[in-house]
């Protein structure tokens, strides 16, 4: 199962094709409705950290709707978080890198580590 989904620059609209790792996700996590989960937001060095941070936020959030329209209640979610520049998903900002938004590595099995037992 894909483990990060991508935004457009500078977007919080999740795309058709991140909607489908999404309900795929939402269907694994639904398997196990004993656990809680966390979304991380992150986003890349483009723009201020201020700026990035609500992005990234926004991002968490949108996938956060996306989730509970599938059926994943809200409370299963043990926080949404966004790191702003302090995690970025491409760490510099060369040529290729500056204009790119890798979007936001959110609610990956990976993160399903940090979970608590309810």
């Amino acid at each position: 199962m894909p483990s990060t989904i991508t935004f457009a620059f500078n977007s919080d609209t999740i795309t058709p094709q991140a909607a489908a790792v999404l309900a795929e996700q939402a269907s694994w996590i639904a398997k196990f409705p004993e656990v809680r989960f966390r979304v991380y937001g992150h986003i890349d060095l483009v723009g201020s950290d201020a700026y990035n941070k609500a992005l990234g936020l926004r991002r968490a959030q949108a996938v956060v709707s996306f989730f509970a329209s599938k059926g994943i209640s809200r409370s299963r979610l043990e926080d949404v978080a966004s790191f702003g520049e302090t995690q970025p998903v491409i760490a510099s900002q060369g040529p290729e890198e500056a204009h790119r938004d890798r979007g936001d590595r959110l609610c990956e099995r990976r993160a399903l580590a940090d979970q608590r037992q309810v």
